[in-house]
Formats: structure tokens, C-alpha cells, sequence
């Protein structure tokens, strides 16, 4: 229903009712109830605010509708082809009617493209929304991406953008319509074919607040090794991005890791747990260390450390951890215990016959945190933490150690990235035959 009386004449403009209205090639401005007006159910935008519609309520409160809203003729009442939010508002602030321009000249065509233009200029559109309905259009209308280009006003290639997060993984569309990933940000991960790949990545930029340099930096590393861990291409990225030049040495190391074969974690209860993690070894010290420099393992990080499945392999009546750690790692290792669920008790050290001196001090030392998850008591009490022993191979214990865990500590025991084989403690990892105990002098 339109309020007020309309002329014949309707090229004058009548002040002295409700409304001013002019018909200029079809248009005309007046008011209309707002139960005569209906949403266009094509709209592109499905999503609509509510805090932005209460800010858009509260304005409308005290400075009235500045812009009409834009509505064709349909079915006897009006369709809404721009300005779905004001009318929204205008609802929620209880008004009865609101101001229009009427557009009898716009088909479905127009009015979806309309729609379009006004969508793409406006902040917050959900682009997954967007690129659904360019995609619905372009099919229905037999139209080209260029072709829609030079109608809405936009490029070719964000219409592509847009339109190319439609078939994103499902993770990504998620973060998309959670707002935790922007549209050129979500486009960026998007073209990773890999679907998996893609949701991995897209979680990580999310929880970490990967930059797009950072993704661009990844997404070539992701094709060439398809088979390393995303967290791993995601931390060469970043150092590429802050470096002059890439660091061979730590890419020798991911290649080292994807050669590292998939073992199933082990699946007893063990009374005491050994574990010499591969730390992350620092330039500087392979620098000072160049004999170091190309180690026979892969390296891992700090989180990948935390997360490894100690916990689950402890007995739950107690057992005693043997944390392995170098001194650069030493405040690292006391917060993994604490992430397995370890209580930190003491310190050994294994006094070496050798040593080097990267900075000041000679390091002739190595040290073993020990630790306990629940309550378990030594088998033997008064044993020294220091011990000597010569030093080896890299990363290679001494026997030394090793009989002082079979007095203190109950079996079953496990050594974790075991390099050899020993009697009476199992050995897991994927180099448990490196070296052979024997051969020991």
C-alpha cells in the first residue's frame, strides 16, 4: 500500500501531502508500508548483522532514513532490490513505512546485478555468499567472468577469487564464515589443490595469524614436498620471509624428516621412560660445531616435542622420565615435562672427557632432567647424579648412564629414539640398530 494520494499529473511534485514522489523514465520516490514490502529471496547476501542492524536502528532513530531504499513492483506488493538492511532496521525501530525508489524498468537480471554492485562496494560481505551467487548468475545468465566484470564493476580476477572459495575445502569455508579468515586471505590458501593440505593450512593461519607473505612463501614448498608436515613447511617459510637468503642446512633437514618412515607410537605401560629428543640444533651452534653441521636426523620443534605421546605410555601406578637436553634447551625441557604431566625432581649431569666453546665457557657437559609422573620411589637410594664418561658419537649416551637406570628404576623401561639396542630397556624409533653396544671400549 502507498501512502498518499497520486496525482495524474505525475511529473509535478505535491508538498502538501505525506509524500513527494516523481516518475523520471519510470522511477518514482514515495513512501510504502512496510508489510507491502518483501526481501528478494535471490539476494546475494543471506547474512545480515545484528549488531550492525541495531547501529543502523539506533541512527534511523534520530536522523530518519537519509538514503530510500530501491524496490520494484511484484505480485501486487514490492520487492526489495537495494537496501535489504535499512528495511531491516526500519523494522526493528518499529517505523510503518519507509521511503522508496521504485524501479519498474528492472527485471531479475538488472536487479541481481544491482545487487552485486552495491554488495561488492559495501565492508563485511560475506564473500562466500558473494562468489555463490556470481557463480549462480554468470550460469543462469549465460554470462562471462569478464562480462560480469564490466557490469558490477569489479575485476576479472576478484570476481574469480570470489567465486573460486565456493569449492574451497570445508574447513576453509568455515573459517571464512566465522570471520576468522579474510577473502584474500582464504583465496591465497584456496589454491592448494590438496584439499587436506589446504584445511591444514588454513588451521594453522588461523591459530597462528599467518601474514599472506607467509602463505605465498609456503604454498611452492607445499607442491615440491607434498609429503612434509605443514607445521614444518610453515616455519621454513617464515625464516625464507625474514632471511636474505634460504639456510641449506635447514632444508636438508626437512628433507631429512620426510625420510624419517610413519612408526606406530608403542603401545605398553612403562614403569620408567628415556627420552633423547632430536632439539632443534641453532646456527650458531653449527656454526661453532661445523663437524655438526649435516646431523643424520631430522630435527624437531619445540611444540612437536610437547605433543609426543609420553604421558599415555606412562604406568598410571607411577614411573620415573629421563629427559635428555642440551644447554640451550634446558629451560625448554622443565615446561615439557610440565606438558607431560611430569614433576621435575632433579638434575644429572654426565661430566665428558671432551668439550667445545662456542661463546665463552667450555660446554663439557650434558645433562638429564629426571622427573616422575605420580608417585614411584628409586629401587636404590644415595646414587650421584654426576657421572663420567667419554664422549662419542653425536647424540650417542654413554653405558654409564644407562646401568644407573637399571639400579633406580623399575622395569619395564622404554628408551625413546633409541639409537641402539640394550638389555633389559626396549628401544623405539626408526635407528634402534645405529650403533651396537658391543662395540663400546
Amino acid at each position: 500500500m502507498i501512502k498518499g494520494n497520486i496525482k495524474k499529473d505525475l511529473t509535478k511534485c505535491n508538498t502538501g501531502v505525506i509524500l513527494c514522489y516523481n516518475i523520471v523514465k519510470e522511477r518514482m520516490k514515495l513512501k510504502i508500508v512496510l508489510n507491502q514490502i518483501i526481501p528478494d529471496p535471490d539476494q546475494p547476501r543471506k547474512t545480515f548483522k545484528e549488531k550492525t542492524l541495531q547501529e543502523l536502528k539506533g541512527s534511523y532513530g534520530k536522523l530518519g532514513l537519509i538514503q530510500p531504499i530501491t524496490v520494484r513492483p511484484c505480485n501486487g506488493k514490492y520487492m526489495i532490490v537495494i537496501g535489504e538492511r535499512r528495511y531491516r532496521a526500519s523494522l526493528l525501530n518499529g517505523q510503518e513505512e519507509i521511503e522508496c525508489n521504485i524501479r519498474e524498468d528492472i527485471d531479475d537480471k538488472v536487479a541481481r546485478e544491482m545487487q552485486f554492485a552495491e554488495n561488492s562496494q559495501q565492508e563485511n560481505v560475506p564473500p562466500l555468499e558473494l562468489g555463490k551467487a556470481f557463480l549462480e548468475h554468470r550460469k543462469k545468465c549465460n554470462l562471462t567472468q569478464k562480462e560480469l566484470s564490466s557490469i558490477v564493476g569489479l575485476t576479472e580476477s576478484v570476481i574469480s577469487s570470489y567465486e573460486s572459495l565456493t569449492s574451497a575445502a570445508e574447513v576453509t569455508q568455515a573459517y571464512i564464515i566465522s570471520g576468522q579468515l579474510d577473502a584474500s586471505t582464504a583465496s591465497e590458501i584456496n589454491t592448494i589443490k590438496n584439499k587436506e593440505q589446504q584445511a591444514e593450512l588454513a588451521k594453522i593461519a588461523v591459530d597462528e595469524g599467518l601474514s599472506r607473505a607467509v602463505i605465498r612463501e609456503a604454498k611452492p614448498l607445499i607442491e615440491i614436498q607434498p609429503s612434509r608436515s605443514m607445521q614444518s613447511i610453515v616455519a621454513q617459510a617464515r625464516y625464507n620471509i625474514t632471511t636474505s637468503h634460504t639456510n641449506h642446512r635447514d632444508i636438508l633437514n626437512e628433507l631429512k624428516r620426510q625420510q624419517v618412515p610413519d612408526l606406530p607410537p608403542p603401545q605398553g605401560k612403562y614403569k620408567a621412560i628415556i627420552i633423547d629428543p632430536p632439539w632443534p640444533i641453532e646456527k650458531i651452534l653449527r656454526d661453532a660445531r661445523p663437524n655438526q653441521f649435516d646431523i643424520d636426523y631430522p630435527t624437531m620443534t619445540i611444540d612437536g616435542i610437547m605433543e609426543l605421546p609420553i604421558p599415555d605410555l606412562a604406568d598410571g601406578d607411577g614411573c620415573h622420565i629421563y629427559l635428555w637436553t642440551t644447554h640451550k634447551h634446558l629451560h625448554n625441557a622443565l615446561h615439557i615435562l610440565e606438558a607431560w604431566g611430569a614433576e621435575y625432581q632433579c638434575l644429572m649431569t654426565w661430566v665428558k672427557n671432551v668439550g667445545f666453546t662456542p661463546f665463552s665457557w667450555m660446554y663439557s657437559t650434558e645433562h638429564c632432567l629426571f622427573g616422575h609422573i605420580g608417585s614411584l620411589p628409586l629401587l636404590k637410594l644415595g646414587k650421584r647424579l654426576d657421572f663420567q664418561a667419554k664422549v662419542r658419537e653425536h647424540s650417542r649416551k654413554p653405558e654409564e648412564f644407562y646401568d644407573l637406570v637399571r639400579e633406580v628404576s623399575p622395569k619395564p623401561i622404554i628408551d625413546y629414539f633409541a639409537r641402539e639396542k640394550r638389555e633389559g630397556i626396549e628401544a623405539w624409533g626408526n635407528e634402534t640398530t645405529k650403533f651396537k653396544t658391543e662395540a663400546v671400549v
